[in-house]
Formats: structure tokens, C-alpha cells, sequence
């Protein structure tokens, strides 16, 4: 674990720093990996950031172990959200492999996807491990191992949204940090913004292909 705050600037973000663009992002994986709450804090940090956004869930029968599914929409200050469930996704994040079955089927042209490594890498030729000639772009991520060096794999839904946040640049991450320590307080706040750091890391200090 690193010793760095909540709060502290990012290298190279304008903690003011807003987004000037519409995001849909849809986050999927199992019960308890905590899809839900991540929707919650992403949409609550962009409101943060003075822009609009609407939040959805759908999930199984299944407490854990079902497929859980959160939609996030973020437009700027001076758009009205008119619809709030994704219908053409700009990112997607598979934490599971059943997760990333049902969410390659709404990549296309332009869509990031974001899986856990060794997620899809033995899916349809075509389809997994960002395979020469799909239109999208598959990132793989070891989400849970950075979740396990920062507090344990319960916050790989909060390391998948510092990736979000670091691919996207829809917002500074010093407001999902604010949302944290709002909602955790101190000592699983702290815990939760380098979780959030680490996953902003993953993709902004490291080549990723």
C-alpha cells in the first residue's frame, strides 16, 4: 500500500478538469463485486464534477454468483439525460466471464472494453483478447490483483472505476475520491481511493494494448 490521501492531485489532471461529451457506461459482473454500488459512486462523482447523470441496475434471483448489470450516463451540465439506460455504450467492464459474455454482444465500432485479465481469452475466435478485426477495443486489466494489494478483492469494483475514470478523462478522479470519502469515511475511504488510484494507474501509466 502506497501512503497517499484522499484528496491529492493526480499527475497530469486538472482536478477542475470536467468532461465536454455524453459517456454510457455499462458495468457488468456477479453479484457481490459490488456492480451496483460502483454505478452508484461513478454517477455520484460526475454530479459532482457539475455534470448531469443517471444510474441503473439490473441483477438475477441470485444475491451473488448472478449476473449484475450497472448503466451509467454522463452528459455535460447543459444536457438533459432523456433516456436513462445505455442503448449505445461507449464503455463496457466485464469483472466476469459471464459478464463479458453478455457485454461483448453490445461492443461495436469505437467501444471500449474493459475485462479482467483472463476474462474472454477463450471466448469465439473473434470475439476475445481484443482480437485482430473487432471493432473495439478490449483492455485487459488485472483488477482484482490491484484490488488485492490495496485491501482485498472487494474492491475491484472501485479499481475498475479509477480505469474507467483514467480511460475516459470524463472527469478529474479527485471527485470519485471526494464521493469516497464521503460514503466510506476515513479508514475505508482511504482504502478505497488507492484502490480507485491504482485502477486510474492501470491505464494511465502503463502501455496498454
Amino acid at each position: 500500500m502506497t501512503g497517499e490521501r484522499c484528496g491529492g492531485a493526480v499527475p497530469g489532471v486538472s482536478p477542475g478538469g470536467v468532461g465536454e461529451r455524453e459517456w454510457q457506461v455499462v458495468i457488468g459482473g456477479e453479484g457481490g463485486q459490488g456492480v451496483v454500488l460502483a454505478g452508484a459512486l461513478l454517477g455520484e462523482a460526475a454530479v459532482r464534477a457539475g455534470l448531469n447523470a443517471a444510474h441503473t441496475s439490473a441483477y438475477g434471483i441470485a444475491t451473488r454468483g448472478g449476473f449484475t448489470r450497472s448503466d451509467v450516463i454522463v452528459v455535460p451540465a447543459d444536457r438533459e439525460i432523456l433516456y436513462p439506460r445505455v442503448r449505445r455504450p461507449d464503455v463496457l467492464v466485464a469483472l466476469s466471464e459471464g459478464a463479458y459474455e453478455r457485454l461483448v454482444a453490445m461492443a461495436g465500432p469505437g467501444v471500449i472494453l474493459i475485462r479482467e485479465a483472463g476474462v474472454g481469452e477463450t471466448g469465439p475466435a473473434g470475439r476475445g483478447s481484443g482480437s485482430a478485426g473487432t471493432p473495439w477495443r478490449e483492455i485487459p486489466l488485472p483488477l482484482e490483483e490491484a484490488a488485492g494489494r490495496e485491501g482485498g478483492r472487494r474492491m475491484v469494483n472501485v479499481v475498475a472505476l479509477g480505469a474507467v475514470v483514467g480511460v475516459t478523462g470524463m472527469f478529474a478522479p479527485v471527485f470519485l475520491e471526494e464521493v469516497l470519502r464521503r460514503r466510506f469515511g476515513s479508514e475505508r475511504g482511504e482504502a478505497s481511493c488507492r484502490a480507485m488510484r491504482a485502477g486510474y494507474r492501470l491505464v494511465t501509466e502503463e502501455t496498454v494494448t
